[in-house]
């Protein structure tokens, strides 16, 4: 296993970190890490990908290479937004859910 393999499975591991991250933010639901035996390393992972998260949110906010979404990119023609009811929101927008158009 090589330096090249190392830094592989390092960016791996802290794009599943960002993407369950981005998961909390987005409905508020939590990787249950306290069932596990190695809790605390898993916690400190969860922090590893909140912390990278938060510095690409950061960049996105304040890069010249992002803007807004307009309806002409045609990203989101093919959902619709379903507000939940049945989950006690952790804030308006995590009780928003994609949904495809049938």
């Amino acid at each position: 296993m090589g330096l090249s393999s190392i830094v592989h499975y390092g960016v791996d591991a802290t794009l599943i970190a960002m993407l369950l991250a981005a998961v909390r933010h987005n409905t508020g639901k939590v990787f249950a890490y306290e069932t596990y035996d190695f809790s605390s390393i898993l916690h400190g992972y969860m922090n590893w990908g909140e912390y990278c998260y938060n510095w690409l949110l950061g960049y996105v906010k304040n890069s010249k290479r992002f803007r807004r979404e307009i309806e002409a990119d045609g990203f989101s023609n093919d959902v619709v937004l379903d507000y939940k009811r049945d989950d006690p929101p952790r804030s308006e927008r995590s009780r928003i859910s994609i949904l495809p158009r049938n």
